[in-house]
């Protein structure tokens, strides 16, 4: 953004105008490199000269803040006003020259505002390698029409660009906008590239950890000593021979792995250095098998080897972390009944009896996915925290509209214990474990409430919270339809029977919402 003297500021913007003649405030912002405060006053007073004309820039439908709804601004029709225009600019400008009568100038333009526009509606993680190299050609393509434009209308024009005070000139203008746009084409385009490689790499190391971990301890065997009750730590799991083996097979995954160029080896660092510093704490066989856990849950493609690996050490330490990696991992598995077992004995270790009595308990509803309403439940959350004493959060399976929450990635409890035998940071699942299973989050909360696990565990913590039996908050958990959207209202400690009434009153009527909880 620019920062001009008055004189210059009007300059800029009656060129902006002319050059434009149909723009909003953001559209000739972007093409004098002003701020919109510097812009709102010159425009106001060519409103009042008539010189501009003005009307709602929104579709029907949308709306806008109502203090200042989006105007697209429009040069008047008549040629009188015009020529007022060009008076008023040549008095700043007397060699100014109308960008209409070059036409060079104008197809430069023409190519960068469409250049512009796909630039802000690229959404280039949704293109494949072949879809992205031609949307960069095609940009480079435009980026070159203009630049050659440009130069044509330099060599056309009269003016002495090496003098002062051309820097305002429509030419010199575009040349710029030129320059910010090939540089915002090519940040983009960059970031994409990295973030495609560091994927690619992430992909290759979820591999290479998936058969490392394999090699040394055999998923078969561990599984069956677990089953079977044996002594796994002492029958199975030999520490030395299981770091010496581990760092073998790393490192000669790494020395085979085919498609990856030589320069891009540092995209694996961030992973075994993250390996190396877990092995190198390792003291014991039970904290071996954390280790394994961690990065087998984080980097995997089968949940049985980790839940075998949380299996062991739950059988050494009921930690309520653990055994809420252990519901999760077996709902992973395919086992529910597994998953529902150590959930239940999760709750207990995780919510004493007398945490569960002092809590203030939420209230909890559920609107399916036909009932839902976003402009409902925007005004429903203003009567709510206003009157209630409370704040408001909606979850889901699917993403909510207009981008209005965030998604959150499944995470489970980090099993590799710190020396402090504090509670550790929570891990990421591995995608082939999840399966692209999220929840999306909208919440009035100032901090993003902690939801930790797969989907159906997430939901049945949820429901449990609002003092619905275990037993009805698994079942209720695996019935609610992706989709569909459970609201929890938390009261604060000075909020009132009435206000919980009052909530449960407009989340029935306003929002067609069923209280389960």
């Amino acid at each position: 953004m620019s920062v001009a003297a008055p004189n210059q500021t009007r300059l800029k913007i009656l060129a902006g105008v002319l050059r434009l003649e149909t723009f909003t405030v953001a559209d000739l912002c972007l093409h004098t490199g002003l701020g919109p405060s510097m812009v709102y006053r010159e425009l106001a007073e060519l409103q009042r000269e008539r010189v501009l004309e003005s009307e709602s820039a929104l579709a029907d439908g949308e709306s806008a803040p109502r203090h200042r709804p989006p105007k697209r601004y429009r040069l008047s029709p008549e040629p009188e006003k015009r020529k007022e225009l060009e008076r008023d600019l040549a008095s700043f400008l007397p060699e100014f020259e109308d960008p209409k009568s070059n036409r060079h100038l104008k197809k430069a333009q023409e190519v960068l505002n469409t250049l512009s526009v796909d630039l802000l509606d690229a959404a280039l993680e949704r293109f494949g390698d072949s879809e992205l190299d031609r949307w960069e050609k095609g940009q480079e393509e435009r980026l070159a029409e203009a630049s050659k434009e440009l130069r044509r209308a330099t060599w056309e024009s009269e003016t002495d660009f090496s003098e002062a005070g051309s820097s305002d000139h429509p030419i010199m203008i575009v040349t710029r906008l030129s320059e910010s746009l090939e540089e915002r084409f090519l940040k983009t385009l960059r970031a994409e590239r990295n973030r495609r490689e560091s994927e690619a790499a992430r992909v290759t190391w979820s591999d290479i950890i998936s058969s490392a971990l394999r090699a040394a301890v055999p998923a078969a065997t561990l599984v069956a000593a677990v089953e079977s009750g044996g002594a796994l730590l002492d029958n199975v799991v030999n520490l030395a021979e299981v770091l010496a083996e581990l760092s073998r097979m790393v490192k000669k995954q790494i020395e085979g792995t085919r498609g990856l160029r030589t320069e891009r080896l540092e995209l694996f660092l961030p992973f075994v250095s993250s390996l190396q510093l877990d092995l190198r704490e390792v003291q014991s066989d039970s904290e071996l098998l954390a280790t394994l856990a961690k990065h087998w849950i984080t980097y995997g493609d089968s949940a049985t080897e980790p839940l075998a690996y949380i299996r062991e050490l739950v059988t050494q330490s009921e930690d309520y972390r653990l055994l809420f990696n252990e519901a999760n991992l077996a709902q992973l598995a395919q086992q529910p009944k597994e998953a529902y077992e150590s959930w239940i004995r999760y709750l207990p270790k995780r919510w004493s009896a007398t945490e569960l009595e002092n809590i203030e308990r939420p209230l909890v509803a559920c609107i399916a996915a036909n009932l839902w309403s976003a402009d409902a439940y925007r005004g429903a959350v203003r009567i709510i925290t206003m009157e209630c004493e409370a704040s408001v959060s909606a979850f889901s399976g699917a993403p909510f509209e207009d981008d209005e929450g965030y998604a959150i990635e499944p995470q489970l409890y980090n099993p590799v214990r710190n020396k402090s035998g504090r509670e550790s940071t929570f891990i990421a699942i591995a995608e082939p474990l999840v399966q692209h299973k999220r929840m999306y989050v909208t919440t009035t909360e100032a901090e993003r409430p902690v939801v930790v696990g797969v989907p159906y565990l997430a939901r049945a913590d949820l429901l449990f919270q609002s003092q619905m039996k275990e037993e009805d908050a698994w079942l209720l958990a695996g019935s609610v339809d992706p989709t569909d959207r459970i609201v929890k209202i938390d009261f604060f400690r000075n909020a009132t029977r009435l206000a919980r009434k009052r909530a449960e009153e407009i989340l029935t009527s306003s929002l067609s919402a069923e209280i389960i909880g």
